[in-house]
């Protein structure tokens, strides 16, 4: 699905190319062109101050395979691999210089430039938006000053829109196509379906000004991409003197919720953590153990594992849950995830993931010994496959911190 975001950022167009054409610098209201030739990527510069609103539209046949990235004055690369045709809309976080670069993939042969030579291209900036006529107002949303609304196109196709004013003026903005789904939500919906208890969630979202616990009041807004079990974001806005955008939070198939109020201030949330998603069996079996999160004093998500621990099984218990597992596992030798993809009726390492989520990560590796069979061969394979999945997950990021 082509999404664009309409974010309190500045913007950047990269086409991936095989030598750039000097940067042009672009005016409010005055377009920029320039034709095609061959693989060369054409760079433009916008100068901005802090809190400005900047609207890139790109005009082009709709076939040529044009990408963009967006990149403000700090380098931070605000965008990627982008559509141009779709625009890009921001509020500048910072004063200084921000670049649209427009550019080809890598991967696409050269020859197949040549019917594109010629073709004109046109670049251009507003330092206005405005709702497009005709969209329906969904929800809003009144904090410490500021209206929040959220608005779709009409019928089932067309976007999404977030936006965010104080006394008339836009502070912050989104934009996504709508197809699949109904759009943006604010977190704290009551109509909310998916989700562990959406319902407590939303209360608490509706309930708790400051969600990220650092002083300031904020909003939450949560989108669905659409496609196969995937993909939730949402995206927190401080409503402070200035509207601060934290970076967009990707949470996979599972819709993030929060899950009490921390002492401290804030909240506390919760969602599937979802690296062994496909190892070594097909999704819907596939162990997606719940991860603790909150958010620490610069506004960032981290895992809270230290909350997670509970008390470990006695070591009866895990003979017998070992045994019954065992006789599911059949005896062909274990070569890889890949080549043993449909050897398993069960996931026998949901059980030594739950152990280590939990603080037991000893147990684990004890249970994992009671499980294999003596006469299933690649059983330190397996184990060597597991870990080195294991420590690129959310708890072996973790743990790389903590210690």
């Amino acid at each position: 699905m082509k999404r664009v975001l309409y974010t309190s950022a500045v913007a950047i167009f990269v086409l991936a190319s095989a030598f750039v054409i000097d940067a042009q610098t672009l005016k409010p209201g005055v377009p920029a062109k320039f034709k095609v030739n061959g693989k060369a990527s054409h760079e433009f510069s916008i100068d901005l101050k802090a809190d400005d609103l900047c609207n890139i539209s790109v005009e082009a046949n709709k076939d040529l395979p044009f990408l963009m990235q967006v990149t403000q004055p700090d380098g931070e690369a605000l965008v990627k691999d982008a559509e141009p045709s779709e625009g890009y809309l921001f509020i500048a976080r910072m004063t200084g210089t921000y670049t649209v670069k427009l550019y080809i993939a890598d991967e696409l042969p050269a020859d197949e430039m040549t019917k594109y030579n010629g073709s004109e291209v046109t670049v251009k900036y507003s330092n206005k938006f405005t709702l497009p006529a005709g969209v329906k107002t969904k929800s809003t949303r009144t904090v410490n000053g500021y209206l929040a609304r959220i608005a779709n196109d009409p019928g089932d196709e067309g976007y999404t829109y977030f936006v965010v004013q104080r006394a008339g003026a836009v502070k912050a903005v989104m934009r996504a196509e709508k197809a699949i789904t109904s759009g943006y939500s604010f977190s704290d919906d009551p109509n909310g379906s998916d989700g562990a208890n959406p319902g407590r969630s939303a209360a608490l979202m509706r309930t708790t000004p400051d969600k990220t616990g650092d002083g300031t009041p904020d909003l939450a807004v949560e989108y669905y991409t659409g496609g196969a079990h995937c993909c939730y974001e949402i995206t927190f806005f401080e409503l402070g003197e200035r509207v601060r955008q934290l970076p967009t939070i990707g949470t996979g198939n599972d819709r993030m919720t929060a899950i009490a109020k921390r002492p401290t201030g804030g909240l506390r949330f919760e969602f599937a953590e979802q690296s062994f998603a496909y190892w070594n069996i097909n999704f819907a079996q596939s162990p997606m153990p719940e991860v603790i999160y909150e958010f620490d004093r610069s506004d960032k998500l981290v895992p809270r594992f230290e909350l997670m621990k509970k008390p470990a099984p006695t070591l009866a218990k895990l003979k017998r849950d070992a045994a019954a597992m065992r006789v599911t596992v059949n005896l062909n030798p274990y070569t890889s995830p890949e080549d043993n993809f449909n050897d398993w009726k069960e996931p026998f390492w949901s059980e030594m993931l739950d152990l280590i989520y939990t603080g037991h990560e000893d147990l684990a590796w004890q249970y994992f010994d009671m499980v294999w069979p003596a006469k299933k061969k690649g059983k330190q394979k397996f184990l060597a496959d597991f870990k080195e999945h294991l420590a690129q997950s959310t708890y072996g990021e973790w743990k790389k911190v903590a210690k």
